[in-house]
């Protein structure tokens, strides 16, 4: 007696082993961190407060930022606007950085001027992304008491 059994189709056994590497594969977006070429996005630069800013005359003290950046200690200065002053003397036991940059929204002043060693204008443009402005060697020196950041609009 001759046992008659359904035909399948000769695919049937890839179908069965393709569900479970699909599924598998799914699971992969989970297990990413273990994966050799993920890495973890950078962390938010760490503030410091390696320079004291203080506002000249009767401007409103504006928020100030420092954060560094390799060697050089940049300033955030993205919430200028009018006209005003700020003077910033060295925290105690601080040393002037190496490097000092600025950094600005565009539009909101016309100029931005810093006096210490050396008097150093920037001219900020009118529109575009956050500009950084780096001060030229010489523009303060180590035995400079105070350096004056003034803008305009």
């Amino acid at each position: 007696m001759k046992l008659l059994l359904p035909q399948t189709a000769p695919r049937s056994g890839l179908a069965w082993l393709a569900l479970p590497l699909l599924l598998g594969l799914a699971g992969c977006s989970h297990i990413s961190g273990w994966w050799p070429w993920h890495h973890k996005n950078a962390a938010p630069p760490e503030s410091v407060n390696v320079l004291v800013p203080t506002a000249v005359g009767d401007a409103a003290p504006i928020p100030v930022s420092e954060f560094w950046d390799g060697n050089a200690l940049r300033i955030e200065l993205g919430a200028l606007s009018g006209s005003g002053s700020l003077q910033f003397t060295r925290a105690p036991r601080q040393a002037w950085p190496v490097r000092v940059e600025f950094r600005v929204l565009p539009g909101s002043a016309r100029q931005l001027e810093v006096s210490a060693a050396q008097r150093v204008v920037f001219a900020i443009p009118a529109s575009g992304a956050l500009i950084t402005f780096t001060l030229p060697p010489g523009a303060y020196t180590p035995t400079t008491k105070t350096m004056t950041v003034s803008w305009e609009p």
